[in-house]
Parts: C-alpha cells; sequence; structure tokens
C-alpha cells in the first residue's frame, strides 16, 4: 500500500469517525429521553452543537477522498445532515435584538466555584457593568467576608437568598440589588434555588428566579438533574404571565431536555432573543488552557421581558464565565 493510499484510508476513517460522532448527537437530539438513562450520555449530549463541524468535515472529506459512485452519495448525505443540524441550530443564529420600551434592567450571574471566584475581580466586573440585580451562585460564608471590603453590599443593599455560614455552603445562592427584593419561595431542591420578586423604580415589579438545579452527575445519575430541573419549571410555570427572569447555572445546553422543557412553557433565552448566538460559559479555566466549550449558564425571560443585549466576562477562580444581560420590562 503506498503512502498515498493509506492517507486516503486514514481520512476516510475520520470521515466516519466524523459520521459516528454527529449521528450520535442526531440520536440524542431526537430522542431526548435518552439523556435521562446515562449521566455519560446526558454529558455527551452537551456537545450536539459541535456535531455541525463534524458533518461538514465528513463531507468535504467524502468529496476529496471517496472514489467511484459513493462518493456523490456519501458527500450529500452528510451535507444533509450538515443542514438539519444547522436548522436545530437557529437560536444560535445572528439577529437583530428585538425593540421594546419600558423599565430597563441589567442582570448579572455567576458561578463563583464554591466561592472561590476572586472578590476584586468580581467587583471590578460589578463596577464596569453596573447591574440592577447580581445573582450570585455557590456563594459561602467566606464569599461573603471576602466580598464584605469591596464595598459591595453597600452599593447593593437589598439581598435575598441564602449562604450558611457555619458549614460554608458551596450550593448557597445570593442575589444583590439596588431595588427592594422579597423571597417568594426556596425550592425544595434545597438552598440552590430561590424564586424572588423585584420591585424596580417604575413598571410592575419583577419575578426572578435564581437557578442552580444538579448536574447530571449529581446523586451518582441522572434522576436528581431531572427532577430539580422540574421543581424549577414547575416554580415558574405560575409566573409566567408576570415579568420573570430565570438566571443562574442551569447545568444544561439549549439541546437538553431540561432546558427544552423550560423553553417550552414560552420562555426565551435572552442570548438568542437578543441575536448574540452561541455563548459557552463553561470550562472558563482550570481544564489545561480548554476554552468555555459550553453553554450552561443562562438567562430566560417571559413575553413580559425583552433582552436587548448579552455578554460573558471572565473572574478569576471560577470554572465559569458570568453572564450580563440588557433587559427591559415591557409595562403592564
Amino acid at each position: 500500500m503506498t503512502t498515498r493510499t493509506l492517507g486516503r484510508h486514514l481520512m476516510l476513517a475520520v470521515a466516519w469517525g466524523c459520521v459516528a460522532f454527529g449521528g450520535a448527537m442526531m440520536m440524542l437530539y431526537l430522542v431526548p429521553r435518552l439523556q435521562f438513562s446515562r449521566s455519560k450520555l446526558a454529558m455527551a449530549a452537551a456537545f450536539i452543537p459541535y456535531g455541525i463541524v463534524a458533518w461538514a468535515l465528513a463531507a468535504v472529506l467524502f468529496l476529496a477522498f471517496a472514489r467511484g459512485r459513493p462518493r456523490g452519495v456519501l458527500a450529500l448525505l452528510a451535507a444533509a445532515a450538515l443542514a438539519t443540524q444547522l436548522s436545530w441550530a437557529r437560536p444560535y443564529w445572528p439577529r437583530e435584538a428585538p425593540q421594546a420600551s419600558g423599565q430597563a434592567v441589567r442582570v448579572l450571574s455567576l458561578n463563583m466555584l464554591y466561592g472561590n471566584a476572586d472578590p476584586a475581580g468580581l467587583s471590578a466586573q460589578v463596577k464596569a457593568a453596573n447591574p440592577d440585580i447580581i445573582v450570585l451562585l455557590e456563594y459561602t460564608g467566606s464569599a461573603q467576608t471576602a466580598l464584605a471590603p469591596t464595598g459591595i453590599f453597600r452599593d447593593y443593599p437589598h439581598t435575598a437568598g441564602f449562604y450558611d455560614p457555619p458549614f460554608d455552603d458551596a450550593m448557597g445562592t445570593t442575589v444583590l440589588s439596588r431595588w427592594p427584593v422579597d423571597e417568594i419561595a426556596q425550592l425544595s431542591t434545597g438552598p440552590g434555588q430561590h424564586l424572588m420578586r423585584v420591585q424596580p423604580p417604575s413598571g410592575p415589579p419583577i419575578v426572578l428566579a435564581a437557578a442552580h438545579p444538579a448536574n447530571m452527575t449529581n446523586g451518582g445519575g441522572t434522576g436528581l438533574w431531572r427532577w430539580e430541573a422540574s421543581v424549577l419549571r414547575r416554580a415558574v410555570e405560575g409566573h409566567l404571565k408576570e415579568p420573570l427572569i430565570v438566571a443562574g447555572d442551569l447545568n444544561a445546553v439549549q439541546e437538553q431536555p431540561t432546558l427544552r422543557s423550560l423553553l417550552g412553557l414560552g420562555l426565551s433565552d435572552a442570548a438568542s432573543q437578543a441575536g448574540e448566538g452561541w455563548q459557552p460559559t463553561f470550562p472558563a479555566q482550570g481544564y489545561g488552557g480548554v476554552p468555555p466549550m459550553i453553554a450552561i449558564d443562562h438567562v430566560l425571560v417571559s413575553d413580559r421581558v425583552v433582552a436587548r443585549n448579552v455578554r460573558t466576562f471572565r473572574v478569576l477562580g471560577t470554572d465559569h464565565l458570568g453572564l450580563v444581560a440588557d433587559l427591559v420590562v415591557k409595562p403592564a
């Protein structure tokens, strides 16, 4: 076998590998219940958008290295699969942000990784963004102590949520607000999820869900992931006709059933609505230089709220990028 022939077979093997990967991603999307059967399948489903790359590469490689009649057929099939996945990725396509008038609201959200996010870095991001509402996940007693000298509690005097100083509970969640905030409920999933009502200076009150359901590996399987997401879904379902914002680490991408269930209620992903496209937020650092690859942190909004802009930001010490969302609450 010549070197040229060996190279051609190698490239075709890569093409078939892309087909296998792309096919698996399509199956996980088309039969989402498969993601509940095993944690590894649920984790793999976070990479469904990468099927686009796999099918594109397969089509090119089949065209370049296949021989005879199968060449065109294989390339055409790969192109058809690519077109299908591109249609599924419509939420990530760029578009013009919708226009709206009403109360402007800027929300900042960050998973602090057991409270380890650098307090000076977080304070700098807060000062730069100047949000109205801050949602901090994996908030701990030590984080509270570290943030105190930054003056953040002076600038955001209204707080609600939970942390447990004696145990430095990594699943604590705290909301800091310029405006009055009252807790509606702590969800039965534990201290990590809360439903609150925030009163801006004008317009109707805002229902805010500070969200952090379990991931698909918590509890040794996908059961807790599914259940905590369902608790969150039931909690927000009764507030869909109000201005509603769901912000936090949802431990799911838009192709996974837990998030698809929330979107199925009529909620919109703010980044998609604002035309910002795909915004991966994890892993932010500490994984051998791998850049963020999956979008598991989100801001979701009801029809009473319009997203104008969403961007990510980085703070050292945490493995998540944060989000800043510019929103408009429409009048009643």
